[in-house]
């Protein structure tokens, strides 16, 4: 039990203003940082694709009223956080790659 709570504290991020603070740092604090950081996970995602909740859905086969329980705050499973973000990583290499080669194409067409 004991390494469960060590391992779980871990996770908690503590901002430095929560720490310079003379109050203590309260449960709901915790839990709003944690449900803004998955909110903006899902958010980005879609800002970064450049798609709504809706494309979303359909890209990644979750439902869209799950993408969106998620943006409003809904915990995030750990699954479906490292699938967003694989796929934001993915489109992103997917773009940079697209880029490189477009920049060869035109490197090459100058050097004909």
């Amino acid at each position: 039990m004991f390494q469960n709570l060590v391992s779980e504290s871990k996770n908690i991020k503590i901002t430095k203003n929560q720490i310079n603070s003379k109050k203590g740092l309260n449960l709901s604090e915790v839990e709003k940082t944690e449900k803004d950081k998955e909110e903006n996970l899902v958010k980005k995602t879609c800002e970064l694709l450049k798609i709504t909740y809706k494309e979303l859905a359909i890209k990644t086969g979750i439902a869209e009223q799950t993408l969106r329980n998620w943006g409003a705050g809904q915990k995030i499973p750990t699954w479906g956080s490292q699938y967003l973000q694989i796929l934001s990583e993915y489109e992103t290499q997917k773009s940079t790659i697209s880029l490189f080669k477009e920049f060869t194409n035109r490197v090459t067409m100058l050097s004909s």
